[in-house]
């Protein structure tokens, strides 16, 4: 469901806003109450018992964000010593912090290196606003707001809504790991930040973008040094707003060993918690760091998929060269050992 159907189907009776905007097509409606519903307090309060009630940033989010599985959202904390906002997942072993200033950035600490991204346009945001849903916004005063959203699966969505055609294409996101590091293109459209080791301390999910009305708008990353760049090529032809983010989780895996028997090799993967329900193309992306090209054939894909699918509380899992290269049917048949 896009932002126009869930502004048609959603709020409280019958509303006189809410049916003009289904009978307007277009983003000259959208941005007549989309908008207004995602500046926090902005609007009167005939407009906010009409269309904000209707749509919450939340919702717009959840409607453009891919996939049809998404992790809850989790309610943030007020630190007890400063005004940032806290969510801890055990599970994960993550702690996110969402700052109170948008200059502090987001850190994301597994209790070693913690990552921290910048938000984009910083040094001129507004101080972060928490709406209902305890959502925080920072007004970019440029004519987007970026909110991020932390999910149970320990996922932080740096999201930023570009409310107007005349909003930046261009948003920077400066990344620092605090004992050093750097930011890798990890391939197939992931971006990697690697501690001071090389090992992987956080990954970045493909750049997306998306309009009021469910349409693709065109989006890349670029690497500018340490600092993430997501290109979005929003314009009048679009319908307003557009939702667009860098998705930033912790590791998944925490060690990869070789060791070697009579029978070969075997890539010996430790993974961080059973618990990481995520898309596999998540975990291969970043296995793909911690080995050589050699450690890379469809045999150890489909080993790791099956450890991920049916061994996840199983540590660590052995990936093993010798084993035949056979259909993943027949890996799972064989517990993973074909």
């Amino acid at each position: 469901m896009n932002i126009a159907e869930i502004m048609s189907r959603s709020g409280k009776g019958t509303s006189v806003h809410r049916l003009t905007l289904v009978a307007l097509a277009g983003r000259a409606a959208l941005l007549a109450v989309a908008v207004a519903a995602l500046s926090v307090g902005a609007a009167s309060s005939a407009m906010a018992a009409d269309s904000i009630d209707d749509l919450s940033t939340l919702e717009v989010i959840e409607s453009a964000t891919p996939g049809t599985e998404h992790a809850d959202v989790l309610a943030l904390q007020e630190s007890a010593n400063t005004e940032d906002y806290i969510a801890d997942i055990p599970e994960r072993d993550t702690v996110i912090t969402i700052p109170g200033d948008a200059s502090a950035g987001v850190a994301l600490d597994q209790g070693g290196d913690v990552v921290t991204v910048g938000l984009p346009n910083a040094s001129e945001a507004a101080r972060g606003v928490a709406d209902a849903d305890g959502l925080i916004h920072f007004d970019n005063t440029d004519g987007s707001t970026t909110v991020p959203l932390v999910r149970k699966d320990g996922i932080v969505q740096i999201t930023t809504l570009i409310e107007t055609a005349s909003a930046p294409t261009v948003y920077e996101y400066p990344i620092t790991v605090a004992d050093g590091g750097q930011l890798v293109d990890a391939g197939d459209g992931f971006f990697a930040v690697l501690d001071e080791a090389g090992q992987p301390a956080a990954m970045i999910d493909p750049a997306w973008a998306k309009d009021a009305n469910g349409r693709d708008v065109p989006t890349r990353y670029e690497q500018q040094g340490n600092t993430l760049v997501q290109v979005v090529e929003h314009s009048a032809d679009f319908a307003y707003p557009v939702v667009a983010d860098p998705a930033v989780r912790g590791n998944l895996i925490t060690d990869v060993k070789l060791s070697w028997s009579s029978y070969g090799t075997t890539v010996g993967v430790t993974p961080r918690s059973g618990w990481a329900i995520t898309p596999f193309s998540n975990w291969w992306a970043e296995y793909k760091l911690w080995v050589s090209a050699q450690y890379e054939g469809n045999n150890f894909y489909n080993q790791l998929r099956c450890h991920v699918d049916i061994a996840p509380f199983k540590s660590p899992w052995n990936l093993d060269a010798w084993r035949p290269d056979v259909s993943y049917s027949n890996v799972l048949a064989a517990g993973c050992n074909p």
